[in-house]
């Protein structure tokens, strides 16, 4: 089982049963919590990005297996109510 720590948003049992199911899936996942840090990081992310569950929850660095500068991800725009942004940000990003 991954490190536990409790969020605002999912308490136990919830993240328990949350946590059960996303360890055990072979799609590579991971979760925020409203202040853009790691709260979830599962076996299959660890193995296809080499980062430590451990290493990542409670940091704000979910960014690193994407890019390699800090930037937003559409988890944090999802967080900030700026989804409508990640198609523009992509585009000034290509440009660039």
């Amino acid at each position: 089982m991954p490190e536990h720590r409790e969020t605002p948003a999912l308490k136990a049992p919830d993240y328990d049963i949350t946590a059960a199911i996303l360890q055990s899936s072979p799609i590579a996942a991971f979760a925020v919590n409203t202040d853009h840090k790691v709260v979830y990081w599962n076996k299959a992310l660890e193995s296809l990005t080499g980062y430590k569950a451990a290493e990542m929850i409670g940091s704000g660095d979910h960014w690193k297996i994407f890019y390699p500068e800090k930037r937003e991800l559409m988890a944090d725009l999802l967080i900030e109510g700026k989804a409508e942004m990640a198609g523009a940000s992509q585009s000034q990003q290509a440009q660039q």
